[in-house]
């Protein structure tokens, strides 16, 4: 068992040592910079927070007309009216209620999906351009240093071998066409 374990490690070791020899050619990337500077990104989480406004407009005038219900109900008990009266506002409370409810999470789903979607193909997107990059400067290995989307624990990298504004500026000249397509009205209910 040892000879098998002794045999292991030599051969790992004179792998590491032959690989440790040769000539890497080392670049990195931070991602985050090439995503807070590409336009079309920009654009896009402009339109997102521009839906955003809209969709919580929609939400605000909603439960105004909610708030509205509830405090009729609260009178009509007060006064104590007709109980078949308050119950039919009392349904109409609940429905609306659950419909703007569906109507929230709809929407909360609908941007989430367009987000994953618009980021993804970026990604697609910046992946192809690293990898041209890399193959016309002879790169063997593009670290990405700065991401909340990857991990990267990298103690120190000469700037020489910093590719990002290339990456942004071939990203900027490519343009993509993303639209957001999310109606504010979709309530989730068809």
């Amino acid at each position: 068992m040892k000879k098998i374990f002794y045999i292991l490690f030599i051969m790992l070791f004179t792998s590491f040592c032959s690989f440790a020899s040769a000539k890497v050619n080392i670049a990195y990337i931070n991602a985050d910079k090439v995503f807070n500077n590409f336009s079309t990104w920009n654009n896009f989480v402009k339109k997102i927070e521009q839906h955003s406004i809209k969709v919580r407009d929609i939400v605000t005038k909603k439960e105004k007309d909610i708030e509205k219900i509830w405090f009729k109900i609260k009178k009509m008990r007060d006064n104590k009216q007709d109980t078949n009266k308050i119950s039919v506002l009392e349904k109409d409370f609940k429905e609306k209620n659950i419909k703007l409810q569906k109507y929230v999470q709809y929407q909360k789903k609908q941007m989430d999906i367009k987000y994953i979607n618009i980021k993804g193909q970026i990604q697609g997107k910046i992946t192809k351009i690293i990898n041209k990059i890399a193959k016309n400067e002879k790169l063997d290995i593009v670290i990405n240093t700065n991401s909340v989307s990857f991990n990267s624990y990298v103690v120190y990298l000469n700037n020489r071998v910093d590719i990002t504004d290339k990456v942004i500026e071939i990203l900027n000249k490519e343009k993509m066409n993303l639209k957001l397509l999310i109606d504010v009205n979709g309530d989730g209910n068809e």
